[in-house]
This record gives C-alpha cells, sequence and structure tokens, in this order.
C-alpha cells in the first residue's frame, strides 16, 4: 500500500494521458469497441425493465481527489475545473485492481470510455440478444462499452484502469448505473466490502 501510495502522482498523470489517448483510439478505430455495431440506443433501454437490472446505489465519489479501497483494490476520482458552469464537469476515475478480483457487473446509460494503464483484463459483455462476448486488453489499450451494454471486468494481472462515461456528443455524463444480476452476482460480496475511504 505504501509503494502504491509513493507512486500514486506518476499513475495519476499517466493514467490521464492514457486515458486522453484512449478516447483518440476509440475514435480512430471505433471497430476495436465493444459490441460496435450492435448496440441501438433505444432497442437497448429497455434491459432497465428486466428484473435482472436494479438501480444501484448512488455514487460515492463526488469531488476530486475522493478515494475509497476494499479487497479490491482503490478507487480515486479527479475532477477537473470544477468551479465551471457546466452540467458535469471533465472527471476521470483511476482504479487499481488486483489480479483475481472481478469489477463492475453493471450496466450504464451513457457510454462508458476505459484504458488500461498497467496491466491486463478480460472483458465480458453480455448483447441485447443474450450472448456473452469476451475480450483480452492489455497495456495502453482502450475500451469503448456502448450504452445499455451489461458488463464485467476479471482483472488478469494487478491492473490501473482509468474509467469515464460521455454523452453522444462527448460531453461527460453523470455517473449512474444500474446492477446486472447475472453478472454482479458472480462478484463476491466479501470484496466490496470497504476496508478505508479517504477523508
Amino acid at each position: 500500500m505504501v509503494r502504491l501510495l509513493r507512486v500514486l502522482p506518476a499513475v495519476i498523470l499517466l493514467s490521464i494521458l492514457f486515458f486522453l489517448w484512449a478516447i483518440l483510439q476509440v475514435i480512430l478505430e471505433p471497430d476495436r469497441a465493444v459490441g460496435s455495431g450492435a448496440s441501438d440506443s433505444r432497442s437497448g433501454a429497455a434491459i432497465y425493465d428486466s428484473p435482472e437490472v436494479v438501480l444501484a446505489p448512488p455514487a460515492m465519489l463526488h469531488r476530486s481527489g475522493e478515494k475509497f479501497a476494499d479487497a479490491r483494490g482503490e478507487y480515486v476520482q479527479l475532477v477537473f475545473n470544477e468551479e465551471a458552469k457546466e452540467n458535469v464537469a471533465p472527471y476521470v476515475n483511476v482504479i487499481f485492481t488486483r489480479a483475481g478480483h472481478l469489477r463492475s457487473g453493471d450496466v450504464h446509460r451513457c457510454t462508458q470510455l476505459n484504458s488500461v494503464v498497467f496491466g491486463a483484463v478480460e472483458l465480458t459483455t453480455r448483447s441485447h440478444d443474450g450472448n456473452d462476448k469476451t475480450q483480452h486488453y492489455g497495456q495502453g489499450e482502450a475500451i469503448r462499452i456502448p450504452p445499455h451494454t451489461p458488463h464485467l471486468y476479471r482483472f488478469i494481472q494487478d491492473t490501473v484502469l482509468t474509467e469515464a462515461w460521455t454523452q453522444p456528443d462527448g460531453s461527460p455524463c453523470s455517473f449512474e448505473a444500474w446492477l446486472y444480476k447475472p453478472f454482479r452476482d458472480r462478484i463476491s460480496s466479501a470484496s466490496l466490502e470497504r476496508t478505508h475511504d479517504a477523508p
């Protein structure tokens, strides 16, 4: 933990740079996006009517620098230009996850953008017709999860991942999630218990 705290400023800077690069990669290579071409926002929105989908608790991080930790690792939110009169200030979450753990198991109304700064992950998504697709992503790769797409991350190595959500016009989207029980139930409830919150 102490070693992580010493390198955290460098990791945050690298994360921001990788995240910006990831956005460009997704724009320039949209065919690499998870479920690209298969997600229609109107048909996908029906998922929220499913008994397997429940509204997640509200976001726990609200200001830049807030963080929490659990058995899986740490989660830090960075918000930029918080004083701006925009609806949602630009932000990025930086997540450290230990190998072998799972995250997400949810679905969002906005596009989710992730980039793998260090490590490796497997991402499983479920299409609207019920088929699962699992893809491997490594260091420097960008991930774009279309709206209304259930997804689950499995961390193959200790990994630093960035995360944000965007509107169709590319502007930041407020965090809002629904738990997708077939995926979320795979995550050990013990691993979700907080070990500490930052002041």
